[in-house]
Order: C-alpha cells, then sequence, then structure tokens
C-alpha cells in the first residue's frame, strides 16, 4: 500500500475527517481554558528552548546567549544546583521567561530546596547525613590508630579535620531545627 491515503474507502476518509476535526477541537480547547500557559508554568526549559530556536533564526546572536545562558540556570535549578553558584552567573530566573499569558494574575509557588525524588531529602538532609558519615569513618579511623595501626598520609589529614566536620553538622542542625 504505497499510497494509502489516496485509496481509503468512503467510510474509511469519513472516519479520518472526524478524527482530524476532534484533535483541532481539542486543541482549541486546550488553549481556550489555559492548560497551555499552565504547561509552559511548569516547564520553563522547554518555553526557553524555543525561544532560543527563535533567537537563532532570527540569528540575533546576543539574545541567544541571554537565552543560553538562562536556559542553563534553570536546568541547573531544577537538577538542585544551590541558588548561591546560580547568583554567582548573576542569573535571575524569574526574569527568564516571558510567558504569553491571558491571566497574568497567576502566582507561581516556590519549591523546597532541592527535593530529591529518589530518597525525598532536600540536599541539605543529604549534605548532614554524609557529614555524619565521614564523622563515623573518622572515629573508627581514630580507633585503628588508637590501636597502633599506620595510617596513610590522607587517613591523617581526615582525623585532622574532625573538628571541622563536627562544627559543620552542629551548624546545619542548627539551621534544620531553626535556632
Amino acid at each position: 500500500m504505497a499510497d494509502s491515503a489516496a485509496h481509503l474507502s468512503k467510510s474509511a476518509s469519513k472516519n479520518k475527517k472526524r478524527a482530524e476535526k476532534r484533535t483541532k477541537a481539542r486543541i482549541e480547547q486546550i488553549k481556550e481554558n489555559g492548560a497551555l500557559e499552565a504547561i509552559e508554568m511548569k516547564d520553563p526549559v522547554g518555553v526557553l528552548r524555543e525561544q532560543l530556536q527563535e533567537a537563532k533564526d532570527t540569528k540575533n546572536h546576543v539574545l541567544a546567549a541571554k537565552l543560553r545562558q538562562q536556559l542553563w540556570i534553570v536546568q541547573d535549578n531544577a537538577a538542585g544546583v544551590s541558588m548561591a553558584e546560580v547568583e554567582d552567573l548573576g542569573g535571575d530566573i524569574s526574569s527568564c521567561i516571558e510567558v504569553k499569558s491571558v491571566n497574568k494574575n497567576t502566582t507561581t509557588t516556590e519549591t523546597p530546596p532541592a527535593v530529591s525524588q529518589a530518597s525525598g531529602l532536600t540536599s541539605v538532609e543529604k549534605r548532614l547525613r554524609t557529614l555524619k558519615k565521614k564523622l563515623q569513618q573518622i572515629e573508627s579511623l581514630r580507633e585503628k590508630q588508637e590501636q597502633g595501626e599506620v595510617l596513610e598520609k590522607t587517613q591523617l589529614d581526615k582525623i585532622s579535620k574532625e573538628q571541622e566536620t563536627v562544627d559543620e553538622i552542629k551548624e546545619i542542625e542548627s539551621l534544620l531545627t531553626g535556632s
């Protein structure tokens, strides 16, 4: 069936036209309900990619560079990179999206700090957990040293940084408890 569209039966062609009409009606309904803008608000990366492509097509290199920078910032934010690193780049995520929306009174809520979907822990909680593991390793190295075992230079360096680790754990715990 090389040219199946030309050899459709009468009922098949009617069904095809009906399906196309339903599809167009669904698209129009989505546009009218503002669901398209809601999707764009949830996915700023897609919007920025479209804007970047438009800038490339019109050969607006300055705008393309700015959009590329903003795209990187948004992607980093979505991946959980700290805001301090983003601020070092001079990016403002809220200004990077031009939403062509009918409803201009929509508000966006800020997500909690980089919650990992796999473990359900924030980046701060993960850092606390790794520091506690590091402290346990330091204690086991100290026990080995007391038993007379000869330690490597890196292990001795780790033991020497015990107080820094303890201080950082206390600082993070105070941040989490809010005191």
